[in-house]
């Protein structure tokens, strides 16, 4: 096993690419509605959770006008953005097919198997958008879709969710260790909602599967919090001060 890891290690320059950017992003509790990709609709979403795996959303979608093409997207929530680049390289080993190339776009960090598939990380997400028939799908422009919506790139508007619970507890905000965050939304229409997370001054992860941020260094910091729901998105700016450690 670690013979295999290292060689994809080295066949896909993973060095190059295993360090996350500076700025951090968290996706938390995340859902499909149904409403992600215009012009085609889900004939399955499927949420897995197994054993040793990250959560994953499955999902098969079909064309509007039916031109027989379907396409997959899975979504992978790691515990973070690094767990995400180690979840990608590990799926770049079960492809089966000729090596995936890396590409610019989308997401932090992408390969595509020709017009086939695209598998990229953004965050502590990993996706895996590809065409499962004979007859082709756009595989790049959905992905580029789907990629700004992990990434939370939508203008807020009035009919998004209700972020209801945002804080952290007190006493825990001091040192450079995790700090929890509390947060809790409700989508006005009633369907799924989930949380993405961003800083620039700390790193955002998931511990026991809830958010919790480690700021750089003691004093103010700032986490830009976006709730998406199936139909639209809500802002808001959690602030931490950060006391120094004991």
């Amino acid at each position: 096993m670690q013979v295999q890891l290292d060689r994809l290690r080295e066949q896909y320059e993973f060095a190059s690419w295993s360090t996350p950017r500076d700025t951090s992003l968290l996706a938390w509790g995340f859902r499909l509605s149904g409403s992600e990709l215009p012009g085609w609709s889900p004939h399955r979403i499927q949420q897995v959770d197994l054993p040793g795996e990250p959560p994953a959303t499955l999902s098969v979608w079909r064309p509007a006008e039916g031109n027989g093409a379907l396409l997959a997207v899975n979504v992978y929530e790691c515990d973070d953005e690094a767990a995400a680049r180690r979840h990608l390289l590990r799926l770049l080993g079960e492809f089966q097919g000729p090596n995936l190339q890396r590409i610019a776009s989308p997401g932090d960090v992408a390969f595509a198997a020709g017009s086939a598939g695209v598998l990229f990380a953004r965050g502590n997400l990993v996706a895996f958008v590809r065409s499962i028939e004979r007859s082709p799908a756009p595989v790049a422009e959905n992905a580029a879709r789907l990629d700004r919506i992990l990434d939370a790139d939508v203008e807020p508007r009035g009919d998004g969710p209700e972020i209801d619970t945002l804080s952290i507890p007190a006493a825990e905000a001091r040192g450079q260790r995790p700090i929890p965050i509390d947060a809790a939304a409700s989508d006005r229409a009633g369907g799924p909602v989930w949380f993405r997370f961003r800083s620039d001054t700390g790193r955002l992860m998931l511990q026991n599967r809830r958010p919790a941020f480690t700021p750089s260094e003691p004093g103010p910091h700032e986490i830009e919090v976006t709730a998406i729901g199936a139909t639209g998105v809500s802002e808001r700016t959690l602030r931490i001060d950060a006391a120094p450690g004991d």
